[in-house]
C-alpha cells in the first residue's frame, strides 16, 4: 500500500495508546468506568474494546454519534443537529450484532484508510510520485489529522469528497455528484463541492459549455450535491421532527432548517459580528477564563496555520481546488459571525482542515531536508499533545 498507508497505520496505533492512556485519567463511558486500564481482565473481548475502541470516544462522538447509532435521533435533544451517514453506517451495523462503539470505530477506520489512499491517487493528478507521496504523508502527520482517527463524521467525509473530487478530474460527472451527495449526508459542507464540480465540467471540455444532451445530463449530475442536504433537511423535518421551522427571524430560520428545531442547544444566534471583531472577543475571553485558553489557543493557532497554508499553496493549486479551499476556510470562520457557543470559536481548527486540496500545493514549500524533519517533529508532538487533550475532554476538537 506504499508509505502513506504505513503512516496512517502507525499514527491509528499511537493515537489509540495515548487516547487509552488518557481515559486511565478519564474514564467516560461505562465500560470504562467498569474496567481498569491494567491490569487485563475479563471477558477478554471487553477488555480489548474498553483499552482500544472506547477512549476514542469524547465529545460529539460519545454525546451525539454513539447515541444515534444505539438508538436512532431523538427529538428531545439536539442530535439532529448531526447529519445522518456516519451514524446511521454504524447502525446498520448493530442490525448484525455489533456494538455501536465497534460499529462507528469500523466506518471511522476504513474511510481513514480510504482517504488516504485515494487522496494520494489525487494528488498524483497533479504531482510526481515522490511529491504525491510526500503531500500524503504532510496531510497525515498534520496535527488536526487526529480526526481521521476519532470517531467524527470527518473521516467519512474526507473519504467521500477526495472521491468526488478524483471522479471530477477523471470526468465521471455521476460519480462525482454521487460521491459529492454521500459526502454532504456525512457533513453539511459537502454541499460546497458543488462549486469545484462546476469550475470543472466548465473547464475540461468545450462541450460543457454548448447546449446538448450530453452536457445537460453531466451538468445535472452537480445537482445530486445540494439535492442530499436539501432531501435530508425535508425528511428531518417533516418525518422525524414534524415541527415547522421557527420563522421570527432569519438567523432562527437558517438554523432550525439547517440544524434542527432544537439548535439552541447547539449554537445560539447572536447579533452579526465582523471575523476580526470574532477573534478578539475570542482573545478577550481567554485573557479573562484560564479555563478555555487552551481551546482559544489550538483553535486560533491552528486555523491561522491552514489559512497560511493556503496563501503559499495558491498559486499551485488548481483553480476548482483554491476556489473551494477559500471557501471552507472563509466559512469555517464566518460561521462565528452569526452563532454564539458556549466557548469560543469551538473546532475552529477542525473545520479548517477540511479545506484539505491545499495540502497539494505545498510539496515546493518542503524540499529541504531539515525543513521536512521539523516540520514533521513538530507536528508529531502536537498531535500527540492533541489527543491526549481530547482525550481527558481537555479541548473541544
Amino acid at each position: 500500500m506504499g508509505a502513506p498507508a504505513l503512516t496512517w497505520f502507525v499514527l491509528l496505533v499511537l493515537s489509540h495508546l495515548v487516547a487509552a492512556l488518557a481515559s486511565a485519567a478519564f474514564p467516560n463511558s461505562a465500560l470504562e468506568k467498569s474496567m481498569a486500564l491494567w491490569p487485563p481482565s475479563q471477558p477478554f473481548s471487553a477488555y480489548l474494546q474498553r483499552v482500544l475502541i472506547n477512549p476514542i470516544f469524547r465529545w460529539d462522538a460519545i454525546y451525539f454519534y454513539q447515541p444515534i447509532a444505539a438508538n436512532g435521533y431523538q427529538t428531545t435533544n439536539g442530535s439532529l443537529a448531526y447529519y445522518p451517514l456516519l451514524p446511521y453506517l454504524a447502525r446498520f451495523l448493530t442490525l448484525f450484532g455489533v456494538d455501536p462503539f465497534v460499529g462507528l470505530w469500523i466506518v471511522i477506520t476504513l474511510a481513514g484508510l480510504g482517504f488516504v489512499l485515494l487522496f494520494e491517487r489525487l494528488a498524483r493528478l497533479d504531482l510526481p510520485s515522490e511529491q504525491a507521496n510526500w503531500v500524503t504523508q504532510l496531510l497525515l502527520i498534520f496535527p488536526i489529522s487526529l480526526i481521521i482517527f476519532i470517531p467524527y463524521p470527518e473521516p467519512l467525509f474526507l473519504f467521500l469528497a477526495t472521491a468526488s473530487l478524483y471522479f471530477m478530474r477523471r470526468e465521471r460527472w455521476w460519480l462525482a455528484g454521487l460521491m459529492g451527495f454521500l459526502a454532504t449526508l456525512a457533513r453539511q459542507v459537502g454541499i460546497f463541492l458543488v462549486i469545484p464540480m462546476v469550475i470543472e465540467l466548465w473547464i475540461q471540455g468545450k462541450e460543457n459549455r454548448r447546449w446538448s444532451w450530453q452536457a445537460a445530463r453531466n451538468w445535472l449530475a452537480a445537482g445530486l450535491i445540494p439535492l442530499a442536504m436539501a432531501g435530508w433537511t425535508l425528511f428531518r423535518i417533516f418525518a422525524i421532527e414534524k415541527v415547522a421551522p421557527d420563522t421570527s427571524s432569519v438567523q432562527k430560520f437558517i438554523l432550525t432548517t439547517l440544524l434542527s428545531s432544537k439548535s439552541s442547544e447547539v449554537a445560539v444566534t447572536r447579533p452579526f459580528a465582523w471575523p476580526w471583531q470574532v477573534l478578539a472577543e475570542a482573545v478577550t475571553q481567554a485573557v479573562q477564563n484560564p479555563l478555555i485558553r487552551l481551546n482559544v489557543l489550538f483553535n486560533m493557532g491552528g486555523y491561522f496555520l491552514v489559512a497560511l497554508l493556503l496563501i503559499l499553496a495558491w498559486k499551485r493549486l488548481r483553480l476548482s481546488y483554491r476556489i473551494f479551499s477559500l471557501v471552507i476556510v472563509a466559512l469555517s470562520l464566518l460561521d462565528f459571525s452569526f452563532n454564539l457557543c458556549a466557548l469560543p470559536i469551538p473546532s475552529l481548527f477542525r473545520h479548517a482542515y477540511l479545506a484539505f486540496p491545499l495540502f497539494i500545493g505545498l510539496p515546493e514549500l518542503f524540499k529541504n531536508r531539515w525543513t521536512r524533519l521539523a516540520f514533521v517533529a513538530f507536528s508529531l508532538a502536537l498531535f500527540i499533545l492533541l489527543v491526549y487533550v481530547y482525550g481527558v475532554e481537555g479541548w473541544v476538537v
